[in-house]
């Protein structure tokens, strides 16, 4: 390995010794993987079937290559993003003990729904090193505190933080976003109302952002922003403010067991149900519920 900072003339060649050390838990969520990983002692190669975002949470670095067999010096700096595009390959050498990362797997599908909301070609596509953007320490701290928490809030949470770092992606590539002209004050658009019907239809199960726009018949970004706009809060945000509702009037009415009421709302396990309602209301289920049946 040679010093890192100087350019060397190695040839890179995949695959290689062993893929970037990850910390706790890989959280996957049918095509989307969100995980903190740490740099040290290794060697790897990004040449995915997926995007790959790494978000990185302090100073560091690393030598790499993109597309060359020449690894040169490269700087990482607190809340950028290193965007991997799919197809794209890098080599990346590190040696620094203890620099942690936050990586981000999406399917094509995903940037390929934003590419057509921010008008964007295929051949405008390309790896993108250490970029940042006026959101993106605000959206990094953000999946830092959702893998911390141990990916509360799911799937929803995390299509939705993998959907905003591609978008975060594409602004690096000049784009503003697709125009969303709002609705009449106070009127929410069809498309939303059917969303709004599906959730309380479906709240028992494990709805995810791609269906919820899938029902709005728009992209994720598209749906999200426009949800957002017409409701006041994010899709997330408001199926887990409806289940802690749909929660409270089965605990008020008290036939059945916690663990069943947990699982009538969508919560993956009781444990999850308490703990989203506590954050919503200040107490258990059980404290709740002994407070409206005395």
């Amino acid at each position: 390995m040679g010093d890192l900072g100087k350019t060397t003339d190695r040839t890179v060649n995949a695959p290689l010794a062993r893929e970037v050390p990850t910390i706790g838990q890989r959280h996957d969520f049918d095509a989307v993987t969100l995980q903190r990983c740490m740099t040290g002692q290794y060697e790897a190669h990004f040449q995915d079937d997926h995007d790959v975002l790494s978000l990185n949470l302090a100073r560091g670095q690393v030598q790499s290559a993109h597309d060359s067999d020449k690894l040169a010096p490269f700087a990482l700096e607190p809340y950028t993003i290193n965007y991997h595009p799919v197809g794209s390959a890098t080599y990346a050498l590190g040696r620094e003990d203890n620099y942690h990362f936050l990586s981000v797997r999406v399917p094509t599908t995903v940037r390929r729904d934003l590419q057509v909301a921010f008008g964007i070609a295929d051949g405008d596509i390309r790896h993108i090193p250490g970029f940042s953007t006026p959101h993106s320490k605000a959206l990094i701290q953000t999946v830092d505190q959702f893998l911390a928490s141990g990916a509360l809030g799911g799937r929803l949470v995390a299509e939705s933080l993998a959907t905003l770092a591609v978008a975060e992606a594409l602004k690096a590539f000049g784009a503003a976003g697709p125009s969303t002209a709002l609705s009449a004050p106070g009127a929410v658009p069809p498309a939303i109302v059917r969303v709004i019907d599906y959730v309380e239809a479906h709240l028992d199960a494990d709805l995810s952002l791609d269906a919820l726009a899938g029902v709005a018949a728009q992209n994720v970004y598209h749906f999200a922003k426009r949800f957002r706009e017409s409701v006041g809060e994010t899709p997330h945000a408001y199926v887990m403010r409806r289940r802690v509702e749909r929660a409270k009037a089965l605990l008020k009415d008290g036939r059945l067991p916690l663990a069943d009421i947990a699982l009538a709302c969508g919560f993956s396990g009781q444990s999850h149900f308490t703990t989203v309602f506590g954050a919503h209301t200040g107490a258990t289920p059980g404290k709740y519920r002994r407070a409206v049946r005395t």
